[in-house]
């Protein structure tokens, strides 16, 4: 445990030195309809692959990893740490869980979601608590904030979950640290992820019908091709703006209090990239019922767009 501490202090002060707050842009993408939109997207790309480049290899001359072996217990504490943000609404101790990412254009963190979470509520109804672990608990890093805008997608469908997507602007700039940062969003298509163990985070129900944890959990689940989600999951998916992934024979997973959460996967830098928000499922981790997301990078050019706003 003190040599996993050692490692955890070193990895936070190189952080501090030289993390996303250093940058000018951590979400990255590609857009085939807005020429400026892509011009910002090729430079958050470059910056985000260039900051993970770098760390790894810091990490590697300081001796805390050899070849491509990394202690499993670092990389779970950095990601879990990057992607505690909680919304509550009216006081709910959770209503669902979100993502930061940049808005290259203005340097703004805002909070990627589910659409269902927030449409039709007003902005003073919700507060965020960003860099949250225990929900019980005040944390060193912890902080809420109020927010100043909610962008669901125009064409968000409540009944059947299409375009499950929403951004959340906040009332003041979100504070980085090494218990709060953007993580990059993917601009690769979730084809591409197909069969990768990628991980889902929330404080969500444990079980069907329990209530939902204190503590952050997470779980690895392999991504699915659209055929298996269809076959699985029923008409209702939808292979355009949705992904899946679990394990046929149910086990592990989402449920209650989940939605919004993020679904990230290693990219082939071996940095995360954020691919899928928690959507909606067939109770939690039922057998032939994987949970379903809503896929992210078919919305990156709405996500761009939609920050200028």
């Amino acid at each position: 445990m003190g040599t996993e501490n050692s490692y955890i202090a070193e990895m936070q002060s190189f952080l501090r030195r030289n993390g996303p707050g250093s940058r000018t842009a951590f979400l990255y993408g590609t857009s085939q309809h807005n020429q400026r939109i892509e011009s910002w997207w090729g430079i958050l790309r470059k910056e985000c692959v260039q900051f993970w480049m770098e760390f790894f290899e810091q990490m590697k001359q300081d001796g805390y990893f050899t070849g491509d072996f990394i202690d499993k217990s670092l990389i779970q504490y950095f990601f879990m740490d990057i992607i505690r943000v909680v919304l509550r609404f009216r006081d709910h101790p959770l209503t669902c869980s979100g993502t930061l990412v940049n808005n290259n254009s203005t340097g703004e963190l805002v909070v990627l979601t589910a659409a269902q979470c927030v449409d039709g509520t007003l902005p003073v109804e919700w507060t965020i608590d960003v860099g949250v672990h225990s929900r019980s608990a005040q944390e060193q890093y912890q902080k809420t904030y109020d927010v100043k805008k909610i962008i669901s997608h125009p064409e968000y469908s409540p009944f059947l979950l299409h375009n499950d997507i929403a951004i959340v602007r906040l009332s003041t700039p979100v504070v980085e640290n090494e218990a709060v940062a953007p993580i990059c969003v993917t601009s690769l298509p979730s084809s591409d992820f197909y069969g990768k163990y990628c991980v889902v985070t929330g404080w969500g129900a444990t079980s069907e019908g329990g209530s939902t944890s204190d503590r952050l959990k997470e779980v690895y689940k392999p991504v699915l091709t659209d055929t298996d989600c269809l076959l699985n999951v029923g008409g209702t998916f939808n292979s355009t703006t949705m992904l899946c992934a679990g394990f046929v024979q149910g086990g592990e997973g989402t449920c209650t209090g989940d939605d919004g959460g993020p679904l990230a996967c290693k990219n082939v830098n071996g940095q995360w990239d954020l691919i899928g928000i928690v959507s909606w499922g067939y109770l939690c981790a039922r057998e032939s019922y994987p949970a379903v997301y809503t896929d992210v990078h078919h919305f990156l050019d709405w996500i761009g767009n939609s920050t200028l706003v």
